[in-house]
């Protein structure tokens, strides 16, 4: 049997599978729509059934898919499930959120050391925002501003010492944050406000001749909403992290992987290096601490059954990671991030 993949298809096996979409509300929950077909036999799902069975349709004498076949041919819905099912363990989930087109951007940091300019528009006091799924998103693909500042007595972005500043939203007093003392190497949740003027401003405290990176996620409801933002700090400014290699390639059931890792230049003690991987598209993670020196880590994915589908990927943090579970944890207090990564444990499910 042979078959023609459209666009965004696959075939397997000489099986069409048409490639799943993703519709992501809010952290991680999301609707899978998807089909599969074999010959003249398609089982599929849409955005108005996704809460229900599949249907099936005989394309040949029904092309307009006006009669659901699956109550009656239930040996046909589960084979079709099962190439679907096989299909779907050798994909990597789309990882990007929802995005409303930069509706924050620009985010200024207006404070002391830029006269408190709400229009600033160099950096670091304007943050650069990454938009996902671009490389450099979050660690589970949202889209978000972020810095780096250089604190140094001289020739730095600005001064050590306790300074004040407000995180202002679209150029506007209208959508800013502010009112809180800034907590380092952690998240600060900052009140939002809405005036004509600059209204309270965060405190915070640099120390010389260190490296801070600001972090804040783009979402959703964040332009009117009370602000979560990461400081980290570092000693110099922070690596990138990239995958080298697996060992092995594909694994075996049981047999653990080794996953290599490099950094572009030595890190700062700081910084951690992590593995993060999950059987479950980082719905839950596990993280692992890599060991190494310089600019060569590793770190092990244990052992998991036959047919598993194991995805991960890498990231840096001054933040201790090593507990945490879900991405609302992980994802703003990231340094640096790679790339996702997936293989499937060899043998039969």
């Amino acid at each position: 049997m042979c078959a023609k993949a459209a666009a965004g298809q696959t075939t397997t096996g000489g099986k069409e599978v048409q490639s799943p979409r993703f519709i992501l509300l809010g952290k991680k929950r999301h609707f899978t729509i998807w089909a599969v077909r074999d010959g003249a036999l398609k089982l599929v799902t849409s955005k108005a059934t996704v809460h229900n069975p599949p249907a099936l349709y005989d394309l040949h004498n029904d092309i307009g898919e006006t009669t659901d076949l699956a109550a009656a041919r239930p040996a046909d819905v589960t084979r079709l499930r099962n190439l679907y099912d096989q299909w779907q363990t050798k994909l990597i989930a789309p990882l990007w959120q929802v995005d409303k087109h930069g509706q924050l951007a620009p985010v200024v940091l207006a404070g002391d050391w830029n006269n408190f300019n709400k229009d600033d528009d160099t950096a670091p006091w304007q943050l650069t925002r990454i938009s996902a799924p671009a490389v450099g998103g979050t660690p589970d693909g949202y889209s978000w501003f972020v810095n780096t500042i250089h604190v140094a007595s001289s020739g730095g972005d600005t001064t050590p010492g306790t300074h004040l500043f407000t995180v202002i939203g679209h150029n506007s007093y209208a959508t800013q944050w502010g009112g809180e003392a800034i907590n380092i190497n952690n998240t600060t949740v900052i009140p939002f406000f809405s005036g004509n003027e600059l209204g309270p401003v965060n405190t915070i405290t640099f120390d010389d001749d260190y490296y801070y990176s600001f972090r804040l996620l783009d979402f959703v409801g964040q332009a009117h909403a009370n602000m979560e933002l990461a400081v980290l700090k570092t000693a110099a400014p922070p690596v990138s992290i990239t995958w080298s290699g697996q060992t092995p390639a594909v694994p075996t059931a049981s047999q653990p992987v080794v996953v290599d890792i490099a950094l572009s230049h030595s890190k700062s003690p700081q910084e951690h290096v992590y593995l993060r991987w999950s059987t479950d598209t980082f719905v839950t993670s596990h993280i692992v601490p890599a060991a190494g020196s310089g600019i060569n880590y590793s770190a092990t994915i244990p052992g998991q059954p036959p047919g598993t589908a194991v995805q991960y990927s890498l990231l840096t943090s001054t933040a201790d990671l090593s507990s945490a579970v879900y991405s609302s944890v992980i994802d703003p207090l990231a340094l640096s991030e790679s790339v996702n990564f997936k293989y499937v444990v060899g043998g039969s499910l």
